[in-house]
């Protein structure tokens, strides 16, 4: 089958890109012909650089527009670019990630080749803006079928657009092995974009109500981004400097989560959180808000982590608390965590992925 897969980027380190490099890679060690094509500029480098058997198509049309007029027509340059890599490469079917790039490309294949959409994060969790919400209305009926990543998203857009909606989650690839002998020191280790989407802040305030209580334990938060200088201010104001450390990004996460004794995600929304399950399939506990979506999708409450209402910063430091002072319990969670790899395996995902696309092109 000819598959050609449209992104954003490939230039960012983030779970969108990491999974557009996941899949046309796994596509393509199956015998499929694996298109990738991107609005970068040529010479652009991939953050996640794509496997050698995907050809990579780059159609420079990541331009900035001054004002409603140069985005009206930025669009309709992109309409028209993705239009002619499909005539050129003449795909059996179409994916394309994230909700305003799948507005266009829909607009671009009608009536050319089936497109699949794919939904990055709960639609609901985002606003586009008013004008793309309508014209995603009008055009994702367009669909041949939409991916969620996680079960809620999946009901919430089965309810709103006239199309199959289903759930494929991204894959969990085995974890590195968690280091045992590290002396009586324990971290709690949470990673993602500094921004208030994330609830690093919220993480914060329940640590620092049981700082004193588990002086033993540390905390640490891996990312870059705008709430850094606010976060540093917090941790110095509560005398908690060497205790919660913010390294930044780091280009090898896995080996840093497989040291933690507990993961955190505090997040008000994700899409699939990669970075929950990379830690848990290291046999990392989880804690996590079950915030949509994808956190209810990945831990298996009292089995492998803790899900707590969104935001509750007291019941966060409740189960946080519990699994702190407990080894025996979170030894349990950590045999039943790596269990996660399994259940999300590649071969699993891909395999549901070539059944969606059997249906489509059929």
């Amino acid at each position: 089958m000819r598959i050609v897969l449209f992104n954003t980027s490939m230039a960012h380190r983030g779970g969108i890109e990491r999974a557009a490099s996941v899949l046309t890679a796994g596509l393509a060690h199956r015998g499929h012909e694996v298109h990738l094509a991107t609005m970068d500029p040529e010479g652009a480098p991939a953050a996640f650089p794509p496997d050698p058997c995907v050809r990579v198509h780059l159609l420079d049309m990541n331009h900035p527009s001054a004002n409603k007029l140069g985005a009206v027509l930025r669009m309709a340059r992109t309409v028209f670019a993705i239009r002619r890599a499909v005539r050129r490469i003449r795909p059996d079917v179409v994916i394309s990630f994230q909700g305003q790039l799948t507005t266009l490309t829909a607009i671009a294949c009608k009536g050319i080749v089936p497109v699949i959409g794919a939904e990055r994060v709960h639609p609901a969790t985002y606003d586009i803006g008013r004008g793309w919400r309508q014209l995603r209305k009008w055009v994702y009926p367009w669909l041949a079928a939409l991916v969620l990543q996680a079960r809620s998203g999946t009901e919430w857009c089965a309810g709103r657009f006239a199309m199959e909606a289903v759930t494929i989650p991204n894959p969990v690839l085995p974890g590195a092995r968690r280091e045992t002998d590290r002396g009586e020191c324990r971290t709690v280790v949470a990673a993602g974009h500094l921004i208030p989407r994330k609830g690093f802040d919220l993480l914060l305030e329940a640590f620092i109500g049981l700082a004193a209580r588990f002086p033993l334990w540390d905390v640490v938060i891996y990312g870059e981004g705008e709430m850094r200088q606010r976060l540093e201010s917090r941790i110095a104001e509560c005398g908690l400097e060497g205790r919660v450390r913010l390294p930044g990004s780091t280009p090898e996460l896995v080996p840093e989560l497989a040291r933690g004794d507990i993961f955190v995600l505090p997040s008000l929304a994700e899409g699939f959180p990669n970075v929950l399950g990379e830690a848990m399939a290291c046999g990392v506990p989880a804690v996590a808000f079950d915030c949509p979506s994808g956190p209810a999708d990945i831990i298996r409450h009292g089995v492998d982590g803790f899900l707590v209402p969104v935001g509750d910063v007291a019941a966060l430091a409740d189960r946080l608390a519990e699994l702190m002072g407990d080894d025996a319990l979170r030894a349990r969670f950590a045999e039943r965590a790596r269990e996660v790899s399994e259940r999300f395996s590649l071969d699993g995902v891909l395999d549901q992925w070539e059944a969606l696309m059997r249906r489509t092109v059929a």
